[in-house]
């Protein structure tokens, strides 16, 4: 459950901008465990974000609303997906709070 934002240059290489990555898990809540390696549960109906990153280079531009914003349509058209929570790093938690409508509090 992985996307990114590529740009392609003139000479068409292609440069990662902004990556989203999450997880299903069947807890409504996301904690440190089911950030774990092998936490992945294919029927389950919480989404968990787990990371959200942009280039160094190309911040506060948008690029990470940008990818967000999609991925939140995205999970919200997966078959089973009731939810989507993370954990945030308590500096980053004014950004989601503004998508708050996409996440189920964890």
């Amino acid at each position: 459950m992985t996307l990114g934002l590529f740009e392609i240059d003139d000479d068409g290489e292609g440069s990662l901008l902004a990556m989203i990555h999450g997880t299903r898990i069947s807890d409504p809540v996301t904690t440190d465990k089911s950030m774990s390696i092998g936490s992945h549960e294919p029927d389950g109906a919480t989404a968990a974000l787990h990371s959200l990153c942009v280039h160094p280079g190309h911040r506060t531009r948008g690029w990470g609303t940008r990818v967000l914003k999609e991925y939140l349509v995205r999970m919200g058209k997966q078959k089973g997906i009731k939810r989507v929570t993370l954990i945030a790093h308590d500096e980053l938690v004014p950004f989601y709070e503004r998508y708050e409508k996409g996440f189920h509090p964890s």
